[in-house]
């Protein structure tokens, strides 16, 4: 479930399945990915803010809806492509709020955002590699883009686990606090900057931010998807109940 709400001009997000630390789902992607962008388009936002249920921001796409093969338009997690798309589609600015962990597909959303806060202690991974998956190729790029290409390596290539300090220290994260009502603090003043701005130039901002990053040709993103088809049909993960 993805629950929503407006506080103070800020769409607040929330990624709600505390018992499965939050792991997404598709059914939950697709109405989520429509409750976005019907209340984002609403004139009196500053921000969107994206947080995780409980202790954990987002441990990942659900392995056991994880399908081993494509869906009708040839992709493998099309509600997840499709939020992550929306989320970083948004003219707003977008806040990621990590806390207990951010893993694949939760790491995934939280690149999606503009900016990102986390705990010194939570932990950031792209497993993929572990799993015998493949992530995502707009995943990817992002990750590179922000972290730089040895790093971006480095975590795709190991499925190793790193800290929020880390992961600040990298540019990963805007900043990294030493607990949750700190970060809690931290983010309450980011969207108090954020309302002292103009909307417009805020939109105006992201739009030409998008506009210079290049665009993945439609061949390349059909044979990425086509290699993940291959390991996913592979993966061994864990059976469907």
């Amino acid at each position: 479930m993805i629950r929503f709400a407006v506080v103070d001009r800020v769409l607040v997000v929330t990624l709600e399945r505390p018992l499965k630390r939050n792991a997404l789902i598709p059914d939950a992607l697709i109405t989520g990915r429509h409750e976005l962008l019907r209340q984002a388009v609403r004139e009196d936002l500053v921000a969107v803010v994206l947080r995780g249920a409980g202790s954990f921001f987002c441990a990942g796409y659900d392995l056991e809806s994880i399908p081993s093969v494509p869906g009708g338009d040839g992709r493998m997690v099309g509600p997840l492509d499709d939020f992550v798309a929306a989320l970083a589609g948004l003219d707003v600015p977008t806040v990621a709020v990590v806390q207990g962990g951010a893993y694949g597909a939760g790491f995934e959303l939280a690149l999606a955002c503009d900016l990102r806060l986390t705990t010194e202690t939570a932990r950031w991974c792209m497993p993929p590699a572990r799993l015998g998956l493949l992530y995502s190729l707009e995943g990817m790029c992002r990750l590179q883009r922000a972290i730089g290409e040895q790093r971006a390596r480095y975590l795709l290539m190991t499925a190793a686990v790193i800290h929020g300090e880390q992961a600040a220290r990298w540019g990963l994260a805007l900043e990294a606090l030493p607990e949750v009502n700190a970060l809690q603090a931290r983010c309450d003043a980011l969207l108090d900057q954020l309302r002292s701005v103009h909307r417009a130039s805020l939109e105006g901002t992201k739009r030409l931010l998008r506009s210079v990053e290049p665009a993945l040709e439609p061949a390349l993103l059909g044979e990425s998807e086509a290699l993940r088809a291959e390991l996913f049909a592979a993966a061994e993960l864990p059976p469907k109940r």
